[in-house]
């Protein structure tokens, strides 16, 4: 049903991933509209997240009726998959609701304010401190319905706030080994810096020549 609002709920803690929720919106890829969005990922397995998804296919039937042809992507809490090192995407085990905030609400035509973020005692979460991977927040939310000619029927979910329960600091910055482990004899980078080389060149002469001194 077009215009399908459910009712405001709040999510159990979930792990967060890809936060863009603080400062001015983002466009997730070019050609975007700007938005606050975050992947909020659960264990099937953990029955809070059971009940999350059945109160979100309660919503469903509340928008499309009882048996709705529901679209490939219609359904906001789903199985979530990354890509493996192939270039592949598989599936974690881990089911994935996508909430997101766009920066203008079409159906009023205005601007919307960024979702709120508060820390576990109810105080605002500073800008600058930007929430990665990991962390375990609560989302404040609701559901919309939509319908699409050809594809079917879905929701989709509207972020309000945040409350972030624990804390993983994002970093830019990559491990210097990237990863890797130490290769027992194997190659080692050139001296690219011009005054170890130069010393480096004359070492190598030094020990050429204290060969050709030795009588044997």
């Amino acid at each position: 049903m077009a215009g399908y609002r459910s009712e405001i709920i709040y999510t159990p803690p979930m792990m967060a991933n890809w936060a863009k929720v603080l400062g001015k919106a983002q466009a997730r890829s070019e050609g975007d509209e700007p938005m606050w969005s975050i992947d909020l990922l659960g264990d099937p397995n953990d029955e809070a997240i059971e009940k999350l998804r059945n109160q979100i296919r309660g919503f469903m039937v509340e928008a499309h009726g009882a048996k709705p042809k529901v679209s490939a992507n219609g359904m906001p809490l789903k199985r979530h998959e990354e890509k493996n090192d192939h270039g592949e995407k598989e599936p974690t085990g881990m089911l994935v609701l996508k909430a997101k905030r766009k920066l203008i609400n079409k159906a009023q035509g205005l601007e919307n304010a960024g979702p709120t973020v508060l820390d576990s005692q109810c105080n605002k979460w500073p800008e600058a401190e930007l929430i990665g991977n990991g962390s375990t927040v609560i989302a404040k939310i609701h559901f919309w319905g939509w319908s699409r000619a050809g594809e079917g029927v879905g929701l989709s979910c509207e972020l309000h706030a945040l409350q972030v329960v624990k804390h993983v600091p994002y970093s830019r910055e990559q491990p210097a080994d990237a990863g890797f482990g130490v290769v027992p004899g194997g190659a080692v980078a050139p001296i690219t810096d011009p005054e170890a080389a130069e010393f480096s060149q004359q070492l190598t002469a030094a020990a050429q020549a204290a060969e050709e001194e030795l009588p044997f």
